[in-house]
């Protein structure tokens, strides 16, 4: 009966049986990884954590379920209730001084505000992550001094009136956008708001990478498969013959995976084994079961291997103010073989191409970062 009921839940109402199912795995980051896998599955969007939106738990929003905060890491449930119970008592937090004035030193600490600050709850009140990141001890000094004064008799003399903390945070450059996938991975235990591979796509089609799940899928045995994927995770271990070798944990746009890395492939790569970098894998694959076993036969750096192809860029800008942005990241990146077109529209008439005369040195993470430019609407290899 209640497998009849589950189905049923799952069937009818899928969004708010997955958030459900979600907020009781709230602390299992592994099981909500494989939950956001079967909402891609069924095309239902899973929003990131704000400061305003979300709850301590999962919930529905429109037609997707917001993400929870007491699912961030290293933040505790307990705080987190204190949050959302002071946002629905006095509404939304309007600005990052709103939050100090408001917020209980006492129930968040340096490390809570840190993963919050790398899972992006704050972007709709401050959007550079970094700038407020290294801002955390300021934040906190000030919301102690305002906690403090809501807390003494100074009420009595201001009739009242709480006075909102001031604090000046440093102006600087914002993580690049890999920098932004790699904090926000250390937070919530998966990459959410996008994946590292993304920008490779094209590139990892051109050569023939499949998905860690389309290897599965086919449950075939093979000498040779040849995958893409993320680090975020190692184990090095040493055989009864006193041999080195590792358990290599991979993400890739479709789930994660574990690739079996012995003695002489692990001594030319060691150093190169960063977490957070991506890597094309030639491995065998045999099934245990539903299990795939990965071992390697070859591990080479992504970016090392996609600088081997061409890239061209077309931008789409709906302003000309990301001109002079464009100009300079293009420029920093130096000469190269890439060609870039604009795409833009002139008087509101049709859309206008303009090639740029120069060649330049176009690279998936250029690609990520020309989309976070304010004004400009779309990037794309072609």
């Amino acid at each position: 009966m209640l497998a009849y009921q589950t189905a049923y839940l799952k069937a009818n109402y899928p969004i708010e049986f997955l958030a459900a199912s979600m907020s009781l795995e709230i602390n299992n980051t592994e099981k909500i990884n494989i939950f956001r896998q079967e909402l891609d599955r069924l095309n239902i969007p899973l929003f990131p954590p704000d400061i305003n939106k979300s709850e301590v738990v999962f919930s529905v929003e429109k037609s997707g379920i917001r993400y929870a905060l007491a699912a961030l890491k290293n933040v505790g449930e307990g705080a987190m209730q204190k949050l959302v119970e002071e946002k629905k008592l006095n509404g939304f937090f309007q600005s990052i001084s709103d939050f100090m004035a408001r917020m209980d030193p006492q129930s968040l600490n340096k490390r809570q505000l840190e993963s919050l600050v790398r899972a992006g709850v704050f972007d709709k009140l401050e959007n550079n992550r970094l700038k407020l990141f290294n801002g955390i001890e300021q934040i906190l000094h000030s919301a102690n001094i305002a906690y403090a004064d809501r807390n003494s008799n100074q009420e009595k003399l201001f009739g009242n009136e709480e006075v909102q903390p001031k604090v000046t945070l440093v102006n600087e450059k914002d993580w690049s956008p890999v920098e932004r996938l790699k904090q926000e991975f250390e937070s919530i235990g998966f990459y959410l708001s996008a994946h590292p591979l993304d920008p490779y796509s094209k590139n990892l089609a051109r050569l023939q990478v499949l998905t860690s799940a389309e290897i599965i899928a086919s449950r075939k045995t093979s000498s040779s498969v040849k995958l893409a994927g993320t680090l975020i995770g190692k184990k090095e271990r040493t055989s009864a013959k006193g041999n080195k070798f590792a358990f290599l944990n991979f993400t890739d746009t479709a789930g994660n995976f574990e690739v079996t890395c012995f003695a002489e492939i692990l001594n030319e790569l060691r150093e190169k084994l960063v977490i957070g970098t991506s890597f094309i894998i030639r491995a065998g694959v045999v099934f245990e079961g539903d299990v795939a076993r990965f071992t390697a036969n070859k591990i080479e750096p992504l970016e090392k291997v996609a600088s081997t192809f061409d890239l061209n860029l077309k931008i789409w800008i709906d302003q000309p103010c990301p001109l002079q942005a464009l100009h300079e990241i293009l420029h920093r990146e130096g000469k190269g073989n890439g060609l870039v077109t604009i795409v833009t529209k002139i008087a509101n008439r049709n859309e206008v191409e303009i090639n740029l005369g120069e060649s330049f040195r176009v690279s998936p993470e250029l690609l990520l970062a020309i989309k976070t430019i304010p004004g400009v609407l779309d990037a794309q290899e072609i």
